[in-house]
């Protein structure tokens, strides 16, 4: 582009520099924009309530201890689901556990599982949140 050297007198000649600037901005702006809506999306879409195994205790024959750590909003009931299984990986017993609204600290279950035969492990299935004033 060529500029009219009374023009360029008068306004000064933009540099190339400046429009490197320019986009640079741009583009960090709309990238802080992204990052920015996917924060705000992941976290009113994320679960309320985080449960992890801790471990198992295989009592006897017919019973497996499976403890478990749950932290949940005090307004969430959740209800979980508890499975010891056998070498072969078969499900050889099942427990269902509802933990009901209330605390939102940190929280430790141990919830005995019977089997119908000697199980190798036992370990949290999964949990999901109760509707609200169950």
């Amino acid at each position: 582009m060529t500029v009219t050297p009374d023009l360029a007198d008068r306004y000064g000649v933009r540099s190339p520099r400046r429009r490197a600037q320019t986009v640079a901005l741009w583009t960090l702006g709309a990238l802080g924009t992204v990052a920015a809506g996917w924060i705000g999306w992941s976290m009113a879409t994320s679960e309320p309530y985080v449960v992890n195994d801790y471990g198992f205790v295989v009592v006897s024959p017919e019973l497996v201890e499976v403890t478990f750590d749950v932290t949940k909003d005090a307004d969430v009931a959740l209800t979980c689901r508890l499975t010891a299984l056998s070498p072969s990986y078969a499900q050889v017993g099942f427990a269902e556990v509802t933990i009901p609204a209330g605390s939102d600290e940190l929280q430790r279950f141990t919830v005995d599982v019977p089997t119908s035969e000697e199980a190798t492990t036992g370990l949290l299935d999964g949990c999901e949140a109760l509707p609200a004033g169950s």
